[in-house]
């Protein structure tokens, strides 16, 4: 099967349809020999194959909204330090000289948002960090859509999420200069997460 990508203006890869990739791993991963993952593969629905994803209902004020955010990302903090502290061991080609952290949203409300690092030299190198934060919550965007952007919300909650974790990984002290943000989405900032920068 060949995964479908999009690239961005920056030149920067991703999937094209990552709910559906998502689904097809997963019921590829949980139910190898069932009829189910064939049927993913044919075309059905990502919401079809989830069954154990929390959905929020409408009408949630933003205040719960952060809570529950800030809550689900916070599940997998002990992971997501243990996979920066394997990053910062490892070494990275002589020619890199700054490294970027991207974070594409969650726009449709189907709970995937994807983290890229990108290690910037003669070439640029993805690393894809995070993958198993494909499970925040179902939630119907357009619901919110007079209230808040959703995918603006969860771009910020990840940043900020990934910002402390990279910390208390020992990151600060990392010898490149590291950022995160996000091309089109959340408040427009960039965090600096060493001293390098």
């Amino acid at each position: 099967m060949k995964l479908m990508t999009s690239t961005l203006p920056c030149g920067i890869t991703r999937p094209a349809n990552p709910t559906s990739t998502r689904c097809l791993l997963f019921c590829k991963n949980t139910q190898k020999n069932s009829q189910h993952a064939s049927a993913v593969a044919g075309g059905v629905s990502s919401q079809e194959c989830m069954t154990n994803q929390k959905k929020l209902p409408n009408g949630m004020n933003v205040e719960s909204l952060n809570r529950v955010y800030t809550k689900e990302l916070g599940r997998h903090s002990d992971a997501l330090i243990d996979e920066i502290a394997n990053f910062l061991d490892e070494v990275v080609p002589s020619d890199v000289n700054e490294i970027s952290i991207q974070v594409f949203p969650d726009e449709y409300g189907d709970g995937y948002t994807s983290i890229g690092l990108y290690l910037h030299g003669k070439t640029t190198k993805h690393i894809p960090f995070a993958e198993y934060v494909n499970d925040l919550p179902l939630i119907d965007v357009d619901s919110y859509r007079e209230v808040i952007s959703i995918a603006d919300m969860v771009v910020d909650h990840v940043k900020h999420w990934f910002s402390e974790c990279w910390w208390k990984a020992c990151g600060w002290k990392y010898n490149l200069p590291v950022t995160i943000g996000s091309m089109d989405f959340g408040d427009g900032s960039i965090i600096q997460l060493t001293k390098n920068c």
